[in-house]
């Protein structure tokens, strides 16, 4: 045990510093489906893991709630995240060697995506990953020309383990193993008995999660925890006549603004290459299940689609990881000053966007963007992150299109140019300025030094809801604080200005009088009933930060006929 602490004590240390970092973000806002999962876990609020996913998760956070305290359930993800840290570090080490590894190690370190991952209270950011890695990395050490032996008896018995606990955790883990199907089907071509045992280890794995589930049930009184299985029912299934596809387009498109270059670009190479194509085969498969079962089977329209892209990360951090480790051939005694002048050259001119002035759109109508658009006109922010959480942040959009073409375009030239020494500047341009772009990212996501903290002036508003004593209850926007309001017993309802909502608002504002609270992010159209209505009530409170602006209105005299 000495001896195998001593040989891995850098990847140890580094992923005790990755749990650290991960603090950071611990002081951020439960949002939305975050503060969902503490209501489900905790006893008080009577829901008893009421969730639409199996018990496992519900259970590992009311845990960490008894522990630690409700306030911080964000320890789960983060711990969970560090071990996943480990795990793909090994997982990567297993299929592309030590280089590879400690590659895909730094990516994930400093990736936006999976900082927002790690430290996100929900299932698809960590705890899902943990599981697919486990399975993998089981699967990849099983020699399948061999199962008779001992010791490959037990990676089988420890593969089937991960399967079950893949499955308790959510059922999309059925992607996972589909892909390890699909991958070992190519790998050797199974003979029927082979078929037939695998079926009936695939039916006696179905049966130890009902035995499971029923446990849980009836034996800790979880009262929904089969309430999973009718979740599936909710989504609606190759209904392509029916979807809104820009909303889908404009969800899909912030969750690559987090992927960045830096998890995005590589694949360049990937896909114009056979012999990459065949050596990440496995992660290929497994993305095109992903995509096709969210974008293409079922319908994710008015489901927070940036969560569920997060199934990008791991493997589009392995195989970054993997070409980065061959590619990268460059010493320090190699660099020349004209080196060093070119690439910073290419990384001042990321930064360049940042002198430009912007407009802030507001979240609907969705047209503004298109017209923005079509002019070619990228200088405009954009709300980063959604419903479920955390709370999120601003970003420009000339900022992102630099970045994109200066990373993506400097892979390309990569690929196009033959002389080593122009391939050696132009990856340094690609690393460089994707690394300089997740840095802003994370910068933004924790602290909005630039264009203003979420976070910050939520907390301002809160603050003062709570302890103001006039203020009975509020009707908050886009239902930011929502579990500090319920916690304080001053949560009345919440309000979304999004189209669908338009009919069902108007009953909901002209049957209340009383108090709201807004967040400007995202911002509320000046021009619509919503904010003409707000600005006929008194403003009792008022707090910027930069670009965010926090409200409290009192409207027990508001123009309701407004809403005529």
């Amino acid at each position: 045990m000495k001896e195998k602490l001593r040989k891995n004590w850098l990847i140890i240390a580094i992923v005790l510093i990755f749990f650290l970092s991960r603090f950071l973000a611990f002081g951020q806002m439960y949002h939305q489906d975050e503060y969902k999962w503490v209501m489900i876990v905790d006893p008080s609020y009577g829901l008893n893991y009421e969730s639409d996913h199996p018990p496992l998760v519900g259970l590992l956070y009311h845990i960490v709630g008894v522990v630690s305290g409700y306030d911080h359930l964000r320890l789960l993800p983060i711990a969970v995240s560090s071990l996943l840290l480990l795990g793909v570090f090994f997982l990567a080490s297993k299929l592309y060697g030590k280089k590879a590894a400690w590659w895909t190690v730094g990516i994930l370190f400093i990736s936006t995506y999976n900082f927002i991952a790690s430290t996100q209270v929900d299932i698809d950011g960590a705890l899902l990953p943990l599981a697919s890695v486990i399975a993998i990395y089981c699967f990849y050490r099983i020699d399948f020309s061999n199962i008779r032996n001992k010791k490959q008896r037990l990676w089988i018995i420890a593969f089937i383990i991960s399967i079950i606990f893949g499955f308790l955790i959510k059922l999309s883990f059925a992607l996972v193993l589909g892909a390890l199907i699909t991958e070992y089907c190519i790998r050797k071509k199974p003979s029927k008995k082979l078929v037939l045992i695998s079926t009936g280890i695939f039916v006696g794995i179905i049966a130890i999660l009902a035995i499971i589930v029923l446990i849980m049930k009836y034996v800790l009184n979880i009262e929904h925890a089969v309430r999973f299985i009718q979740n599936v029912t909710k989504f609606g299934f190759l209904n392509f006549s029916s979807r809104d596809y820009f909303q889908v387009l404009f969800l899909g498109t912030k969750s690559l603004v987090l992927a960045s270059p830096l998890l995005l670009g590589l694949y360049i190479l990937v896909f114009s290459s056979r012999e990459y194509i065949r050596r990440y085969r496995f992660w290929i498969i497994f993305l095109l299940y992903n995509v096709l079962f969210y974008f293409v089977i079922f319908d994710f329209t008015n489901r927070t689609i940036e969560r569920y892209m997060m199934f990008l990360i791991i493997p589009s951090s392995i195989i970054a990881g993997s070409i980065l480790a061959e590619k990268w051939r460059i010493r320090i005694k190699d660099l020349s000053f004209r080196f060093y002048g070119v690439v910073s050259f290419f990384v001042i001119i990321t930064f360049i966007p940042f002198l430009y002035s912007y407009a802030i759109l507001p979240l609907y109508p969705k047209s503004s963007y298109i017209e923005k658009l079509k002019s070619l006109d990228f200088d405009f922010l954009i709300p980063i992150t959604g419903g479920s959480g955390p709370i999120g942040f601003y970003m420009l959009v000339s900022y992102v299109v630099v970045a994109f073409m200066i990373s993506l375009g400097s892979i390309l030239t990569y690929r196009l140019i033959k002389k080593e020494s122009h391939k050696k500047i132009v990856l340094v341009v690609f690393l460089l300025s994707s690394l300089a772009y997740n840095l802003v990212l994370n910068e933004e996501f924790l602290f909005g030094k630039i264009y203003g903290s979420v976070n910050k002036i939520a907390f301002a508003v809160t603050n003062e809801v709570v302890g103001n004593s006039e203020i009975d209850k509020v009707v908050t926007y886009y239902d930011i604080a929502g579990y500090e309001l319920n916690d304080s017993k001053k949560y009345a309802r919440r309000f979304y200005v999004a189209p669908m909502f338009a009919q069902s608002n108007v009953g909901k504002f002209t049957g209340y009088s009383g108090y709201y609270s807004v967040v400007g992010f995202p911002l509320i159209d000046p021009t619509s009933i919503y904010w003409r209505y707000l600005q006929s009530c008194k403003t009792v409170f008022q707090s910027q930060d930069k670009n965010i602006r926090g409200y409290i209105f009192d409207c027990k005299n508001g123009d309701k006929n407004i809403f005529n």
